[in-house]
């Protein structure tokens, strides 16, 4: 019994790392997507993409202070002795707290670095992205003002996936009210929408 409970410890202790990782990623992309009124639920992002999102959050320089002053006054306290004993009885309970305390605080985190990364793409300083659509429908309103976005170079990338790519057009014709555009990856607009910044 002794043996499969290590077992099962030390798969939950070599999951854990990369079940944060995966929750940073999600963390930040559900609030960036919330951002422009997209439900990250009906979006179909890859477990890499996600992986890769998660840098942003993780690398922020007070997470990684934080983060390594826990670490480290914990392994301080295991030079003591008498803390040794402490360390041995509350290990679990303390792991626990550490755990809520760390989503919480990358939850937090993830906001923040999705809402600088927002202003980017709502000031204009995000990569203008030119989607070339399989078809120019002029009758259809979608890609009559898409045409337009594009022709005045006002579309920013908000997200590029495989199957799917998001722009908001940012045509000085709609200042309070610009255009969110999901391309799909045949080159057919699936869905426009008006939207308001958020970050203001």
């Amino acid at each position: 019994m002794g043996a499969i409970r290590a077992a099962l410890l030390d798969a939950v202790v070599a999951a854990l790392p990369v079940a944060l990782v995966y929750f940073a990623g999600w963390a930040y992309l559900s609030s960036y997507l919330d951002a422009f009124g997209i439900d990250y639920t009906q979006v179909n992002i890859p477990l890499t993409t996600v992986l890769v999102y998660a840098f942003t959050p993780l690398s922020n320089v007070w997470l990684l202070f934080a983060t390594a002053f826990l670490i480290g006054g914990w392994q301080l306290l295991a030079l003591i002795p008498k803390c040794r004993k402490f360390q041995g009885r509350v290990a679990v309970s303390f792991s626990a707290i550490i755990l809520v305390v760390a989503m919480l605080t990358i939850k937090y985190v993830a906001a923040f670095e999705a809402n600088v990364r927002v202003a980017d793409v709502w000031l204009g300083r995000k990569s203008i992205s030119q989607v070339v659509l399989s078809r120019s429908d002029a009758a259809e309103v979608g890609y009559s003002k898409y045409a337009e976005c594009r022709a005045s170079d006002s579309n920013r990338q908000i997200l590029a996936l495989p199957e799917q790519t998001f722009l908001l057009c940012l045509n000085k014709k709609w200042p309070d009210n610009a255009i969110l555009f999901v391309v799909k990856g045949d080159g057919t607009i699936s869905y426009f929408a008006g939207r308001q910044a958020k970050h203001e």
